[in-house]
């Protein structure tokens, strides 16, 4: 269920035009794929004071500007900066974020959107969620999300390179939540589609994250669909 801040800030950048010029992505996926996923007994688990967005394209100039910042401040956040020019949005509910691929040998250094008035923080590892995009609608909102698999997979690389336990825990079995419903679809087909178009470095991530952590869920069906 969306909280109410995430609801507000949500339906200010839909009304704004927001939505329609970047992609959700992080756990609250998780809440909209439950729109994809309606058919079966799919229940998102969002445990995340976090919030982000992903710019698949920062040069695009066919946008009329909008500021992000005032839409945010009218629903009474606070820009924190970083050292280098990131910035994030503060609420004591919220968390909010802007985020750009980060591609090849860019430096780390923010990113201006010029369409948005922000500075976006560069992500690597981002091709999987932007080449694999789907529309969703749900409480009255329209988002761009990544592919369940993509998303799913993604997660999985991600979990085997974060620090904290809690995160990696999360992260792995949120992916595999998804994963496990792409199943009872049998969407095999699409799960290794997208699989083939990961690097080889992310792969590996991924199978290493199943390795790991295959005491947690069973997860055999999942090793055996992606090494074939």
């Amino acid at each position: 269920m969306l909280t109410k801040k995430v609801k507000e800030v949500l339906n200010s950048l839909q009304k704004a035009g927001v939505l329609e010029q970047c992609m959700l992505i992080g756990s609250w996926c998780n809440h909209f794929y439950q729109f994809y996923f309606k058919n079966i007994n799919y229940k998102p688990v969002i445990q995340t004071l976090d919030i982000d967005f992903l710019i698949p394209d920062v040069k695009k100039k066919t946008v009329k500007p909008i500021s992000v910042e005032q839409l945010l401040k009218d629903l009474d956040f606070e820009t924190d900066f970083g050292g280098s020019g990131w910035v994030r949005y503060i609420h004591p509910e919220l968390r909010v974020e802007f985020l750009a691929p980060r591609l090849g040998l860019q430096p780390d250094t923010p990113k201006f959107v010029a369409f948005f008035k922000i500075n976006a923080m560069p992500l690597r590892h981002t091709a999987t969620l932007t080449e694999h995009v789907i529309e969703v609608e749900g409480d009255g909102i329209k988002v761009k999300l990544p592919h369940p698999a993509a998303f799913a997979l993604h997660k999985l690389f991600i979990s085997e390179r974060r620090k904290e336990l809690g995160k990696k825990i999360r992260d792995f079995e949120s992916a595999i939540r998804v994963l496990e419903s792409l199943k009872s679809l049998d969407k095999y087909n699409e799960i290794n589609k997208i699989w083939l178009t990961m690097t080889k470095k992310e792969r590996k991530g991924v199978l290493i994250a199943l390795k790991n952590n295959k005491t947690i869920h069973e997860v055999e069906w999942l090793v055996n669909l992606l090494k074939n």
